[in-house]
C-alpha cells in the first residue's frame, strides 16, 4: 500500500455559520485557515490534555475542537473567556461543543512538513455542512489500484494523513460526519487530509471517493510538478473507476475552474473546491459540501 505510515486525524467541529463562510474562501484565506488547523493539531499533541491550552489553540485556529477528556473543563474555560473578554475571536466562534480533535502521536511527524515547506504536498480540508456523512468505503485498501470503485486512489505521491471518525461503529471510520446540534447550536464536521510527494519527478495527486447520502462524490486534489494545483469535489464521474475519475476530474478542473475555484450542484447539495494558489507549493485547498 503506497504511503507508508498514514496518520488518522480526528475530525474537528465548526459552527455552521462559520463553515458556510469557507465556501467562498480564496487565496490567502484558504492557506491561512488550512495552515492554522494543521498546526493546531500538532500543538494539541504537544499539550496533551491541558484543557485551557486546547481551548485556546482551537480558538486561535479559527475552529473549535475539544478532546473527550478536555471537554468539560475546556467548555468552562471558553465560557469564562468570552464572558470576560479574555479571548478575541475574529471568526465569532462561540458554540460550546463536547468533542472534536484528537490525534495519533504519529501525526507529530506530519506537522514538521508544514514548517519545512515540503515541496509538492497538498494539505486539504473537507467541510461537511450537510446532514449526511461523507464516508470513504474501503479507505485503506491499495492506493495504487486505479480500477477500483471505492476508496482512495493515488496517481502520484502518497497519502500522509486522512480524516478519522473514532465514533464510527460500521468499520468505515474514514469519514466526515454530517451536522449535529450541541447546546442549541448547529455545528458541522471538518476533516483533514494530506498528500505527499514521494518521487522527485512528480508531485502529489489523488482522488478520494465518498459515499454521500444515496450517492457518490469524488474529491480530486493535486499539487503537480508542472501543472496547476487542484481541488475539486464533484459527482460527475462517480460511475467510473477511481483512476479514470481522477484523470477526468483533472481535465474538468483545467477547463472549468475559475480563479482556482470550482462549484457544482448535485440535486439539493452544493459542492465546492478551491486552492489558495494555482502554482505555489505546498498547496492548500478547501472542499465543501452544503445544502444549496
Amino acid at each position: 500500500m503506497r504511503g507508508g505510515n498514514i496518520s488518522l486525524i480526528e475530525n474537528i467541529f465548526m459552527l455552521e455559520k462559520e463553515a458556510k463562510k469557507l465556501e467562498n474562501a480564496n487565496g490567502s484565506e484558504i492557506r491561512e485557515f488550512v495552515e492554522r488547523v494543521f498546526c493546531a493539531a500538532g500543538q494539541i499533541i504537544e499539550k496533551g490534555n491541558n484543557e485551557e491550552m486546547i481551548a485556546t489553540i482551537m480558538i486561535e485556529a479559527g475552529a473549535l475542537g475539544l478532546s473527550w477528556l478536555a471537554a468539560g473543563a475546556a467548555v468552562a474555560v471558553l465560557c469564562s473567556s468570552f464572558a470576560t473578554g479574555g479571548v478575541t475571536l475574529a471568526a465569532g466562534i462561540a458554540a460550546v461543543v463536547t468533542t472534536g480533535i484528537a490525534l495519533y502521536a504519529s501525526f507529530a511527524t506530519l506537522i514538521v512538513t508544514i514548517f519545512s515547506m515540503v515541496e509538492r504536498s497538498m494539505y486539504g480540508v473537507v467541510v461537511n455542512n450537510t446532514p449526511y456523512s461523507l464516508v470513504v468505503e474501503n479507505a485503506l485498501n491499495d492506493f495504487e489500484d486505479k480500477k477500483k470503485m471505492r476508496g482512495v486512489c493515488m496517481r502520484h505521491g502518497g497519502v500522509g494523513s486522512l480524516m478519522y471518525n473514532k465514533e464510527e461503529v460500521s468499520g468505515e471510520f474514514v469519514n466526515v460526519p454530517g451536522q449535529c446540534t450541541q447546546k442549541d447550536q448547529t455545528v458541522c464536521f471538518v476533516g483533514l487530509f494530506q498528500y505527499k510527494k514521494e518521487i522527485s519527478l512528480y508531485g502529489s495527486e489523488g482522488t478520494i471517493r465518498f459515499k454521500h447520502h444515496n450517492d457518490y462524490v469524488d474529491l480530486h486534489a493535486a499539487c503537480p510538478l508542472n501543472q496547476d494545483n487542484r481541488m475539486i469535489l464533484s459527482s460527475a464521474f462517480k460511475n467510473k473507476n477511481i483512476g479514470d475519475s481522477d484523470s477526468a476530474l483533472a481535465k474538468k478542473w483545467k477547463n472549468e475552474q475559475k480563479n482556482g475555484r470550482y462549484e457544482e450542484m448535485n440535486g439539493s447539495i452544493k459542492y465546492t473546491g478551491a486552492v489558495s494558489d494555482l502554482r505555489n507549493s505546498p498547496a492548500y485547498g478547501i472542499a465543501t459540501a452544503s445544502m444549496g
